[in-house]
């Protein structure tokens, strides 16, 4: 049947009176008299204001198609607005995606995230430079943590140690603000790890990594020139109170551990002697294997070494990162070097009391070519203070001597 049991009983009689019941036969199904059913529908006339039952069932008809329409109506326009959102929806979430994607490449910083089940869900162009990666970047997604490690094994000092603190952090799922990674071109990464979850739920796990090789470079420079600096002040007690008589090895201690902590092939002092224009190595120290030449380099006419010897007057340090690429002007002094076996030097003026030259004290480099660094350079002028002053000192000892 097509009524519904809480229908009122004139819908009921309407409905069944639709489908081709008789007055009697509707009275039978509704259990109901034949009275009952006339008097229903002298209700149903005055109410559709109709002559005949004819009539009011073509007006229900008509009602119910019209609900039937606006029902549909309403719920195609329901399905329209639903539909509408759910583009808009899908375009602001398009459009926050290529935002997130424009912002991920444009920072300086490797992001590589991981779903849960360690695959490849998003990489920028910045990680795949930092570790050499030629795989186009879509390529990637998808792409497993091993597949991902077996690719950058290669670059990694040690490959070992950041895998296993790469599953480290993603059991214990704890956030690292920092990790060092060493790549075998001599850069330095910094990684950070955040497990990436909401309302508890996890999404997977998000690494950020981050080149600080200048910055790390500069620390260990700054490092290394304060432990220089400490060792000029630890020799410095020695040479202030050294007595005339034991100039020379208090130098040649001075020369030793300044040499050894800089790592150079010599360490010497040579004093000019202006009557005879000469020069001579008065205090050498060599490294283990490294031949010494003080010997050699006694009594030099300066004539012989114009170029050098005018540079020194002029109290300017001489910096020779390769001496081989000094000029026909210092033929002399490139030859000399060469004998010596020298690849790269420094040498720093000695200036006495009253501004002259009193000679020079410098480092070789023998086994490989060296660059010298400015701040290195500016913090051998305290020791060369102190080893001017030891000079002095020593030629008013000698002169006084009978």
């Amino acid at each position: 049947m097509a009524y519904k049991a809480n229908m009122t009983r004139e819908t009921q009689v309407m409905i069944l009176a639709s489908e081709g019941f008789t007055d009697k036969q509707i009275a039978s199904y509704l259990g109901i008299s034949a009275d009952t059913v006339s008097t229903y529908w002298r209700r149903i006339l005055a109410r559709f204001g109709a002559s005949s039952r004819t009539e009011v069932i073509a007006k229900m008809v008509q009602q119910q198609a019209a609900e039937a329409i606006a029902k549909a109506t309403a719920e195609n326009n329901e399905l329209k607005a639903e539909i509408e959102q759910r583009v808009i929806a899908e375009q602001l979430l398009g459009a926050t995606s290529e935002r997130l994607n424009l912002l991920m490449e444009g920072i300086d910083a490797g992001v590589l995230f991981f779903t849960e089940e360690l695959l490849v869900l998003y990489a920028n162009t910045a990680f795949a430079e930092l570790f050499g990666i030629d795989n186009n970047l879509e390529s990637l997604v998808g792409t497993s943590n091993a597949v991902i490690e077996a690719m950058i094994r290669g670059v990694l000092v040690a490959p070992k140690q950041l895998e296993a603190n790469t599953a480290r952090l993603i059991a214990g799922g704890e956030p690292s603000g920092s990790e060092r990674i060493e790549l075998s071109n001599g850069n330095i990464l910094d990684r950070s790890y955040k497990k990436i979850s909401v309302d508890e739920t996890s999404f997977g796990h998000l690494f950020i990594f981050r080149d600080v090789t200048l910055r790390e470079r500069e620390k260990s420079r700054l490092e290394y020139h304060s432990a220089f600096s400490t060792l000029v002040a630890n020799v410095a007690p020695s040479m202030i109170a050294a007595k005339s008589e034991n100039t020379n090895s208090v130098l040649d201690f001075a020369l030793g551990e300044i040499g050894k902590f800089a790592e150079v092939d010599r360490a010497y002092v040579f004093k000019f002697a202006h009557g005879p224009k000469t020069l001579s190595c008065t205090n050498e120290w060599c490294a283990r294997g490294i031949s010494g030449e003080k010997e050699n380099l006694q009594q030099l006419p300066m004539s012989m070494f114009k170029w050098f010897t005018d540079q020194i007057e002029n109290r300017k340090t001489i910096v020779l990162n390769d001496v081989t690429l000094l000029g026909d002007e210092a033929a002399s002094e490139r030859e000399s070097f060469k004998d010596q076996g020298i690849q790269s030097l420094l040498v720093v003026p000695l200036t006495g009391s009253e501004g002259q030259a009193l000679g020079f004290f410098g480092f070789d480099s023998v086994r490989t070519k060296r660059e010298w660094d400015e701040l290195f350079i500016d913090l051998l002028k305290p020791f060369s203070a102190m080893v001017s002053t030891l000079l002095e000192q020593f030629e008013a000892f000698v002169k006084v001597q009978p």
